[in-house]
């Protein structure tokens, strides 16, 4: 984890969204305790969607945005909507089983 590294470059090269879902089929069998797998993953293509401009007007804490003004951020991040899909990972904090 030490040599990860953010990217913020970005092709707009289309990709055929049957690359992305079998990626994401690959990514949903990743072991996990249980054999749970507790995340949900969201595909996101439109432009629209991309912009985390919500975000900072309402999402994030005010403690979170002073925390952001040193590194010089803020909503614009053009790069996010070159990309031709961004895949979002939510945690499931909890599940249930529904009886059948």
């Amino acid at each position: 984890m030490d040599a990860r590294r953010s990217v913020r470059t970005f092709s707009n090269r289309p990709i055929d969204r049957k690359v992305i879902e079998n990626m994401l089929r690959a990514a949903s069998t990743a072991p996990s305790g249980a054999h749970q797998q507790p995340w949900t993953f969201c595909v996101v293509s439109s432009s629209s969607l991309k912009k985390e401009k919500i975000s900072f007007e309402s999402r994030m804490s005010d403690e979170w945005l002073e925390d952001l003004k040193p590194l010089g951020t803020d909503w614009q991040k053009p790069y996010l909507e070159i990309a031709s899909y961004i895949i979002v990972v939510f945690k499931q904090s909890f599940g249930y089983t529904a009886d059948r």
